[in-house]
């Protein structure tokens, strides 16, 4: 079941990824036609997307790990005489 949900996962977070970076380029695409106006190499041009491109997925990683650290207190507050560790009974 965990397998599948990650197989799930992985095409989702590659979906999300191109749509961030998508916008991300349709935001830049004026400042992007002036650099490319100006003369700046495409190496240069392609750099500014991906350099901003893994600044955002940087702050997605440490949102995302804030929130997995945070996470199992917030669960074990709700739940009455169980641990976040406790081990599945069979």
């Amino acid at each position: 079941m965990l397998g599948a949900f990650a197989l799930f996962a992985l095409p989702l977070a590659a979906v999300g990824l191109y749509g961030v970076m998508s916008y991300l380029v349709t935001q830049s695409k004026h400042d992007i036609g002036i650099l490319i106006a100006l003369g700046a190499r495409r190496e240069s041009v392609l750099a500014l997307v991906v350099r901003q491109g893994l600044q955002l997925t940087l702050i997605g990683i440490i949102a995302g790990l804030i929130g997995a650290v945070s996470l199992p207190c917030v669960t074990a507050s709700l739940l009455f005489n169980v641990s976040t560790i406790d081990r599945l009974r069979s």
